[in-house]
């Protein structure tokens, strides 16, 4: 009879604490006005929980419109990428804890459709070998579209090679090898290394332009969304302020009406099973509100130029600067950034516009993208109209203030501030 006592408890223990690390991770990543219903819900279920929302709430409508202005930032919800897994799932004959598995890797992959979480963290969390999460991933990487799952550019890329038949040859070999290469625009040393003649390297480089480094955009739909803001940074004095806006928190407590209940001994399996869950979320609601302060504190902090000269002043800092600097992992961060947003002086924009990669300069320091972008806007507001400027002309002018990017890398960034092409500007 102890026998099974003891199995129930350590099967029972095992259940809150899973449940616990899912609880955790969601409530990071989730932004309020999501916590706000899931709280609720909570609350409605559990008689421990007592849930009040703020009298007064903020919410922000953002167009999903793209503007003519380069300078607009246009926001995008999700689309079906986890449906579209779900159905292929049906047609698999994976176990029921396989698909599980399968199906928690698939709601980490971002709108791009790359895996962000780590697998040693996501066995940690479902409580299995990573050997486990491997074989998931592995399922999940042979699903529709081609790329999905991958945990970098060179993955995806790869895993979409691997699947079509008529793949260039020495393709491969680029992506494997020579990807910063290609990046940088240096083909003739690929040539050279890969002792290929040159209309085989041109022949593979316009294969693998013609791959997708986003394979999930197309789940990716325009709309309307509704946010509330998580912090708010202001100027006082000289000095940056940020404040979280508590406010448009749900409040949450312990309903002090059923804390008599605890004393009793015969309080069933079900209610104590409630009662942890009622301290975990608590637990879960003060170590989100932490950690988000923590990671908005680091940002705004190596940010401070661009928040009085403006947005284009990013300085180069990465997900992993965050991290280092506050000695989290990077999932970590990412999670805690994501569908988050602050109140600027600019309005409202999401937190991660504030992390940028560095474009190195010709004297060795380095540029962020922002700024990049801004300067080929401004080239483009002065071209003359009757005759105007095209990629490989911008990409040069570029390189005369020092900063040394490819026509191709141009031509993605004028796309990305929706500008048409100088074929399609001219006004003649």
């Amino acid at each position: 009879m102890k026998l099974n006592m003891s199995m129930s408890q350590r099967r029972l223990y095992k259940l809150i604490m899973t449940s616990k690390m899912e609880q955790s991770l969601y409530m990071l990543q989730a932004p309020i006005t999501d916590i706000a219903e899931y709280l609720q819900h909570k609350a409605n279920e559990n008689p421990f929980l007592h849930s009040e929302l703020a009298a007064d709430s903020y919410v922000s409508s953002v167009p999903s419109e793209r503007g003519s202005d380069p300078g607009t930032l246009a926001f995008y919800g999700s689309g079906g990428l986890l449906a579209n897994v779900e159905d292929q799932l049906i047609l698999t004959d994976c176990s029921e804890a396989l698909r599980r598995k399968t199906v928690f890797l698939a709601g980490n992959l971002d709108e791009a459709g790359y895996l962000r979480i780590d697998l040693g963290e996501a066995a940690a969390f479902l409580n299995c070998s990573i050997e486990d999460v491997e074989q998931a991933l592995e399922i999940l990487q042979s699903f529709e579209p081609a790329g999905i799952g991958a945990r970098d550019l060179r993955e995806c890329l790869l895993l979409q090679i691997a699947r079509d038949c008529s793949a260039a040859p020495y393709a491969e070999d680029i992506i494997k090898r020579f990807l910063q290469d290609l990046a940088e625009g240096t083909a003739l040393s690929i040539q050279q290394k890969l002792k290929i003649t040159k209309d085989e390297l041109e022949t593979a480089i316009d294969y693998i332009r013609g791959l997708d480094p986003r394979p999930a955009s197309f789940y990716t739909e325009p709309e309307l969304l509704q946010i509330v803001p998580e912090a708010e940074i202001t100027w006082a004095q000289d000095q940056l302020e940020v404040r979280l806006l508590d406010k448009y928190m749900p409040i949450v407590s312990l309903n002090e009406d059923y804390l008599e209940i605890l004393s009793r001994q015969d309080m069933s399996p079900e209610l104590k099973e409630q009662w942890f869950e009622a301290q975990s979320l608590i637990a879960n609601l003060e170590r989100r509100k932490q950690t988000l302060r923590q990671v908005i504190l680091t940002v705004v902090n190596a940010q401070k130029y661009a928040f009085k000269e403006g947005l284009t002043k990013l300085n180069p800092f990465l997900l992993k600067d965050a991290a280092s600097a506050l000695q989290l992992h990077e999932s970590t961060v990412s999670r805690a950034i994501q569908n988050k947003y602050i109140q600027t002086d600019f309005g409202v924009i999401p937190i991660k516009v504030l992390f940028s990669k560095s474009i190195r300069t010709a004297d060795g320091q380095g540029v962020s993208v922002p700024y990049v972008k801004s300067r080929i806007a401004a080239m483009v507001r002065q071209e003359d109209r009757q005759k105007p400027i095209s990629d490989a002309e911008i990409a040069e002018r570029l390189k005369e203030e020092g900063i040394r990017i490819s026509r191709r890398t141009v031509a993605q960034y004028r796309k990305s501030l929706n500008i048409k092409n100088s074929s399609q500007r001219n006004q003649k």
